[in-house]
């Protein structure tokens, strides 16, 4: 796109004026900040203050206007411009001193842009204030005040080579600075600056420079937003240039009057760029605009070329059955007569399809039957310069899609027939500037009542506009009361462009006191309304057929412009016949419901769709009735016809290539026919090939064996193996600089070829041969695209299309590396969320060659169907770490973690999703890809991980990496992964930030709950779990925690209250029957109620181990120890390695004087605490080792000794000195041991 632009601009260069932004100010002065609208506006706010303007500007007022200079909106840098402007021209002296010591002060370091431009000896326009440009070219100023002089300037070639000429006003004359609103709509008052404005935008190619996507310049879109609104109706283009890193945003602000360039990566590729277009020894010369001339249209494209779609066609009778019968229905209607048949009252028919199906076939067949009846036809097709004139392209906005229709409709019917639109357009033209002023009213206003609201009239801005003009307050309380009606606000209808355009209707209309489709308000409305009462008009008494084709070039818009211009008609009866071809279905682009389609619009009864798909393929009587009409004639036998149609499959686009050969004189339909019975009687997949290499043969027939097109066919077979031939790619493997005439020869060459590329049933055909039976040249052509596409040293990941590609070239070259590699860009492109179809298309089309091959290819198709829909299991990626050789990258290898571990956190295996996580982040460095899903399932393993202890140090590892997080975190994971290395106050803040913005659910109550109470907060937990049971009363576990802490403070009977109310919510609820049982069997009248719910938990028969490990230590806490062992064992064997249910175990079996059995639990768990802070509290850990040391101390002293952590350590020290007669052993210790230790001393001996 951007070689066509800059294609274009060099042919129009003659034409062209360089308007200059702030961008070339700054690069001219090394950035300096004055250079710049920002830096000029904070200035100017702060020489407001210094000279004392108004008494009202404090330091607030200037640091809040300074704060409103970082806005993004445009509009909110012209308010403060519009605040500075009038300000300072309370002062005149004042304002011209800032304008001289700011702006008309700046110096020039980099003089080659300026230089350039000026060597080109066209006239240059800036919007920019300085006159850097004047001390570089000795150029003189001219301003927007001098109105005569511009007009010499651009026609005298001699004169433009020595001025400037400022848009936008220059320093030294400062009523010409048009800064802010009231000057900008001193500018569109002024006759004379229209006049001057309407000279360069209507008969020039403006080409803006250094006006970037990242610079904020309201000049530039002030500027822009006069063009674009003034000149809606006018098919003229302008340009910006951009850098190369700028170019999708530029283009996603402009309308379809500018088109981007970029000119390379940074400022300094741009002199070069220049001078690519004004080519010194070309000249730039400017050519004078010719004067107006009386409207004329040229007669419409004639039809008789067009023969080859009656001689060539076949086939379509229904179709065309149903056209001759709307075009009988026509015909009636306009002589007065009721249509014949209820065929004869279709008015619409809709073609759409993908392309080569025969659609433009059937348009044009249709247009030329018309003809022959006397039918008035005018028929557009925007893929054809002929048939879409006066446009040389598509159209882009809607004036030029009215422009077209138009004229053809002025070509059938006369240019009177067309006056009422050229009135329209006449009637846009001139209320462009008024038009332009409503707009940017409507914006600033806006802008003040979404910063004011209802006290706007104490604003600044409306008491500074009202006092030079009344009207103002008027329009702003208008637009206030608008906005209370439509029950909407400011800011709603500034961020909704469909809303702000309502909005605008409304207002000015109300603000004009006209209609809303006045050209003032909406331009492209009041052409629509002009063309389609044309279009009316001239279906009055005569008949008349409309044909648009290749509609998919419309955007949705153009759609929708095209549908209120020609379906009112229909809908009124006139006699009109309206048929569209598109590959895009009608009303694809609208809501599901919507009244505004073709489809709602249009009654049924005269709307007929076809689809053109694979339901429209050509049959063998179709086939047959081409074969009859090609020259030279060829053999009448059905053996042919059917050979043909099953190797073409029935594709139109296909028979043609062939029909196409053999008018060119190629034996292919001669060839076709020797396919015989035989040839088709064995193995399905034999007979495919058979047609496939068939086919294929006869597209390159003109091409094999031809010493002379050998170039040609290397060059054919580069484009054919390339999944996406593109210019540059091209360009590179034939050692040129624009690979573009090469390929427009090879176009006119060889009809296999359109548009740089093979037709897309050629290139499939030919490729499924060529993995058969490839050309000789074949491998070394692949070779060397191969190591063109890696000549540039590219990191990883490699972008998307040239890891594609290279993958593509392997697999000509080397299948089985192929399918091995595809597994490693498999994973590379699923961490980086690229869709896989490409790469599993180009898995199937291969063809392997072994029966290990085969089995590989097999197994790489299932993984990508999976990877199609991220559903891959831990088994398939466990089978593809097998796989890993040392080809693998480490980017790869860390990818491929990162997706086992998402997978074996989903299956709840966390421990090894961690270790896999922890590998991946240490590569990454804390960044991975896939973020998002990844944060969640990293946090949530390590959650578990840190509960269950058997990763030291994972969870807060992974607390760390959470919180570190840029944008908003998961709070609700951290705060659970807090709770549980522990860091209760982190976790605390984690649950308060979800409190506070009113996303916490019961669960966040619940941890809170238990974080209070372990710090000791038990009035707090109660309150917090309270929460919790009224935001999920069905929660049982909510309602024991409560009764938990409820009996710590005494509350023995309000405690029994909540346990009865878990029971009624989970009357199953184990938990729940624990606690009441325990708590109720010492109160009267409960004892029998407490023995029954102890029953029912020693029935307890299920696995869960959290559930089973509580239930064991409330009976060791009761003493019914033999039951509590029992719970304990069946905990540890649903949880393996859980640091909770193991201490259970080993407390109730040291409790019973098993310390052999619980020596390995007690060693494990020693283990896993080797780390600060412990998984498992010291409340837990101490009592536990201090009745191991009661029953084997030697034994236990030798199972801590070893650890490092000195909370271990000082435990070490206190039970030996308890229990292993150690008295003394303090003495040596650091001091902050000693402290630690006697501490918890104190506690045993307690």
């Amino acid at each position: 796109m951007s070689e066509d632009f800059k294609r274009e601009l060099v042919e129009r260069r003659k034409n062209v004026i360089p308007v200059v932004g702030a961008g070339v100010s700054l690069y001219a002065t090394q950035g300096e900040p004055l250079a710049s609208w920002k830096g000029l506006l904070a200035n100017g706010l702060r020489r407001c203050q210094d000279v004392a303007v108004d008494h009202n500007i404090d330091d607030a007022w200037v640091a809040e206007r300074l704060k409103q200079l970082e806005s993004p909106l445009v509009d909110d840098l012209l308010s403060v411009a519009t605040l500075v402007s009038r300000l300072l021209r309370r002062k005149p002296e004042e304002y011209r001193r800032w304008l001289r010591e700011t702006v008309g002060a700046l110096v020039a370091k980099h003089t080659d842009v300026a230089d350039l431009l000026h060597g080109a000896g066209v006239p240059i326009a800036t919007t920019n204030y300085d006159g850097l440009l004047e001390s570089i070219t000795g150029r003189t100023a001219i301003t927007w005040h001098e109105p005569a002089r511009v007009f010499d300037v651009l026609n005298d070639p001699a004169r433009a080579a020595k001025s400037i000429v400022h848009l936008h006003g220059y320093w030294d004359d400062s009523d010409s600075v048009v800064l802010g609103i009231d000057s900008y709509e001193t500018l569109l008052g002024s006759k004379q600056a229209q006049t001057l404005q309407q000279l360069l935008v209507g008969s020039r190619t403006l080409l803006f420079i250094g006006f970037g996507a990242g610079l904020s310049d309201p000049n530039f879109e002030t500027l822009l937003a006069w063009v674009s609104s003034s000149f809606e109706g006018v098919d003229h283009i302008h340009y910006q240039l951009v850098r190369s890193g700028d170019i999708d945003a530029a283009r996603a602000r402009h309308g379809s009057h500018v088109r981007v360039l970029s000119y390379g990566e940074n400022f300094t590729d741009l002199p070069a760029f220049l001078k690519s277009i004004f080519d010194a020894d070309n000249g730039a010369v400017v050519i004078p605009p010719t004067p107006a001339q009386k409207r004329t249209v040229p007669p419409p494209p004639n039809f008789e070329a067009d023969d080859c779609y009656v001689t060539r066609f076949v086939g379509r009778e229904n179709l065309l059955g149903a056209l001759d019968d709307a075009m009988k229905g026509l015909t009636e209607r306009a002589a007065g007569r009721a249509p014949s048949s209820y065929a004869a009252n279709a008015q619409l028919f809709f073609l759409h399809g993908f392309g080569g199906m025969g659609k433009t076939w059937l348009v044009r067949r249709a247009s030329i039957e018309a003809h022959k009846r006397g039918i008035a036809v005018a028929m557009i097709d925007w893929d054809d310069q002929v048939w879409r004139t006066p446009l040389t392209k598509p159209p882009v906005i809607p004036a030029e899609m009215f422009a077209a229709i138009a004229e053809r409709l002025a070509q059938v019917r006369g240019i009177e027939a067309l006056n009422v639109y050229w009135d329209a357009e006449a009637a846009v033209r001139e209320a462009a500037d008024e038009h332009s002023s409503l707009r940017f009213e409507f914006q600033n206003i806006l802008v003040t009542l979404a910063r004011y609201g209802d006290r706007w009239r104490e604003s600044p801005e409306v008491t500074i506009a009202s006092s030079s003009d009344k009207r103002y307050a008027k329009r702003v309380f208008l637009m206030e009361e608008q906005l209370k009606n439509a029950n909407t606000t400011a800011e709603h209808v500034r961020g909704s462009q469909p809303r702000s355009r309502q909005m605008f209707a409304l207002w000015a209309a109300e603000a004009l006191a006209c209609d809303s489709s006045d050209p003032r308000i909406a331009p492209s409305l009041f052409l629509g309304n002009a063309l389609r009462r044309c279009v009316e008009a001239s279906c009055v008494t005569q008949p008349l057929m409309f044909i648009f084709d290749t509609c998919e070039l419309l955007s949705e818009e153009l759609d929708g412009w095209l549908r209120y211009v020609m379906s009112p008609p229909l809908v009124a009866g006139a006699h009109l016949l309206l048929l569209i071809g598109s590959r895009i279905a009608p009303d694809v682009g609208l809501p599901l419901g919507s009244k505004d389609g073709w489809l709602p619009t249009v009654p049924t009864a005269r709307i007929r769709l076809q689809r053109f798909d694979e339901g429209v393929l050509f049959t063998v009587g179709d086939v047959t009735q081409m074969l009859a009409k090609v020259q030279p004639p060829v053999s009448s036998d059905p053996v042919l016809a059917e050979s043909l149609n099953r190797l073409s499959r029935g594709v139109p686009l296909v028979l043609r290539v062939l029909l196409d050969l053999h008018e060119q004189g190629s034996d292919v339909l001669q060839t076709l026919g020797h396919i015989d019975d035989a040839d088709t009687d064995g193995d399905e997949s034999e007979a495919v090939q058979k047609a496939i290499e068939t086919i294929s043969d006869r597209f390159l027939l003109h091409l094999q064996n031809r010493p002379e097109l050998a170039g040609d066919f290397r060059d054919i077979i580069a484009i054919g193996l390339l999944l996406h031939p593109t210019p540059e790619v091209l360009a590179r493997y034939w050692g040129i600089d624009d690979a573009r005439p090469r390929s427009r020869y090879l176009a006119r060459r060889h009809s296999i070829l359109a548009s740089g590329d093979l037709h897309e049933t050629v290139r499939a055909f030919i490729r499924l041969n060529w993995r058969v039976a490839p050309p000789p040249d074949l491998p070394s052509v692949a070779q060397r695209l191969r190591s063109v596409l890696t000549e540039q040293v590219v990191p990883e990941p490699l972008p998307p299309n040239l890891r594609l590609e290279l993958l593509n070239l392997q697999s000509w070259l080397d299948t089985a590396g192929f399918y091995a590699d595809s597994y490693r860009a498999a994973i590379t492109m699923l961490v980086q969320e690229e869709p896989v179809e490409e790469l599993r298309a180009l898995v199937d089309e291969t063809r392997p060659a072994t029966q290990q091959e085969r089995d590989t290819k097999e197994k790489l198709t299932r993984f990508l169907n999976a990877a199609e829909w991220f559903d891959i299991g831990v088994d398939d990626l466990r089978a593809v770490e097998s796989r890993v050789t040392a080809r693998w990258s480490e980017y790869e290898r860390a990818s491929l973690d990162l997706l086992t571990a998402l997978g074996l956190s989903e299956w709840d295996r966390h421990a090894e999703a961690i270790q896999r996580y922890e590998r991946a982040m240490e590569f990454f460095k804390g960044n991975p890809p896939l973020r998002n899903r990844v944060a969640r399932s990293y946090l949530l393993s390590a959650a578990f991980v840190g509960f269950s202890g058997e990763i030291a140090g994972a969870a807060a590892r992974a607390l760390d990496w959470g919180t570190r997080l840029e944008g908003d975190p998961d709070w609700r994971m951290i705060g659970m992964l807090a709770a549980t290395v522990p860091r209760p106050e982190q976790a605390k803040a984690a649950f308060e930030k979800l409190i506070s913005s009113g996303r916490a659910d019961d669960v966040v109550w619940h941890q809170l709950g238990h974080i209070h109470a372990q710090s000791g907060h038990h009035g707090d937990a109660i309150r917090a779990f309270s929460h919790a049971t009224r935001l999920d009363p069905n929660d049982e576990g909510n309602w024991v925690c409560r009764a938990r802490f409820q009996l710590s403070i005494g509350k023995k009977r309000l405690a029994l209250r909540s346990l009865e109310r878990a029971l009624q919510a989970n009357p199953s609820s184990v938990k729940a029957m624990l606690s009441f049982a325990i708590h109720a069997r010492d109160l009267p009248g409960r004892e029998e109620q407490a023995a029954e719910a102890l029953r029912k938990v020693k029935d307890y028969s299920g696995n869960d181990g959290s559930t089973l490990n509580d239930v064991a230590w409330q009976l060791y806490l009761i003493d019914e120890m033999a039951d509590a062992e029992s719970f304990a064992l069946r905990a540890v064997e649903a949880r393996p390695k859980d640091i909770h249910s193991e201490h259970t175990l080993a407390t109730i079996l040291l409790k019973r004087g098993k310390w052999t059995q619980a020596q390995p639990y007690i060693t494990h768990i020693a283990q896993l605490n080797d780390i600060e802070p412990p998984p498992l509290g010291e409340e837990y850990f101490v009592p536990m080792m201090a009745e191991s040391f009661k029953q084997q101390s030697q034994a236990t002293l030798d199972v801590v000794g070893t650890l490092k952590v000195p909370l271990w350590r000082s435990l070490v020290l206190a039970v030996n000195e308890a229990y292993a007669g150690g008295s003394g052993v303090f003495a040596d210790q650091p001091p902050t041991l000693r402290e630690k230790a006697a501490v918890i001393f104190a506690s045993l001996r307690s």
